[in-house]
């Protein structure tokens, strides 16, 4: 599995450590910097996982389902409508 940067705080951390201060879209001092800034991003987003969204509703077998169009899905699933429980419903499921 891939894994994710923030690029700014990347860039920072190079100058702060090669410039001793922070970066502000230029570095005049480090190559690596320029080339670090001009590569382009992941096309990434933060997913809601099946058992973590608000949709989710366990079934007496343990089956995960998703209410909205009572599709079957596996816990670790996630669709592009995952939405997050509430803090204080986080352990929770509706039944169906």
């Amino acid at each position: 599995m891939s894994e994710y940067i923030d690029k700014k705080a990347l860039l920072d951390e190079i100058c702060r450590d090669n410039c001793e201060r922070s970066y502000d879209g230029t570095c005049h001092n480090c190559r690596m910097t320029e080339t670090i800034a001009d590569f382009p991003a992941a096309d990434v987003r933060p997913v809601v996982r099946c058992k973590d969204c608000r949709w989710g509703q366990m079934d007496d077998l343990g089956v995960m389902h998703r209410h909205k169009y009572h599709m079957h899905k596996n816990v670790d699933g996630f669709c592009d409508e995952g939405e997050r429980k509430e803090p204080e419903n986080e352990n929770t499921y509706s039944s169906i």
